[in-house]
């Protein structure tokens, strides 16, 4: 009911066109992809790095972003006309992306982990960085979505977009490495996440009070 039909939409949307209501293309994906860093890693380079694969898996959910998921609730009206509070409805409308963000890279993190014979603690990290990652960069391609005149062409928008999102990306790059080379691999993950999450708060709390009101 109410604002939580976004997420809602999400989820029944994914049992039904998914394969057995749960694997999707995407998923496929970042299977292929990892099983390849996988056999490389072990392989090649004969070490088993459950890191190597959530940054790679990082790289190609950043370009996935590139898409801006709830750029689909926005161009539609139902986001605007549900009659609910705006940072409710823009909460659940996020949560679907994540919802399906999550839903696609569990699975892999799961059998890579094992692979890769990885702590579950680490595991659960970076997935938990890599969902917060995309929560903040989707809250970044809302927010410049709404900034952006609706003359402005969707070549430039997306150029401008892409500009504003690698920079967000280099931000955690670099935070990722000073964390690694400072106090190892958990402490870079958790700076990451704290710095996904404030950022990403950040953008939601600005975006509901323009989805009414408009930009000034």
């Amino acid at each position: 009911e109410g604002a939580s039909v976004f997420l809602t939409k999400a989820v029944y949307n994914r049992r039904r066109f998914a394969k057995f209501g749960i694997v999707s293309n995407m998923m496929l994906l970042y299977a292929g992809i990892a099983a390849i860093v996988c056999v490389f890693c072990i392989k090649a380079l004969e070490i088993y790095s459950f890191a190597a694969v959530a940054l790679i898996l990082g790289f190609v959910l950043y370009f996935r972003n590139m898409g801006n998921p709830i750029a689909e609730e926005t161009k539609m009206n139902w986001l605007f006309l549900v009659p609910e509070n705006p940072f409710k409805k823009v909460f659940f409308a996020m949560m679907a992306g994540t919802y399906e963000t999550a839903m696609d890279l569990l699975p892999v993190f799961v059998v890579v982990g094992i692979v890769m014979k990885e702590s579950p603690f680490v595991v659960v990290a970076w997935l938990i960085a890599l969902l917060t990652m995309d929560f903040m960069l989707s809250g970044l391609g809302m927010l410049l979505e709404a900034l952006l005149p609706a003359s402005a062409m969707d070549v430039v928008k997306s150029m401008i977009q892409m500009i504003f999102k690698m920079l967000a990306l280099l931000a955690i790059v670099i935070s990722y490495l000073v964390g690694w080379l400072l106090l190892g691999e958990c402490f870079a993950i958790g700076i990451n996440v704290v710095i996904n999450v404030i950022g990403g708060g950040i953008l939601f709390l600005l975006y509901p009070s323009l989805l009414h009101k408009g930009v000034q």
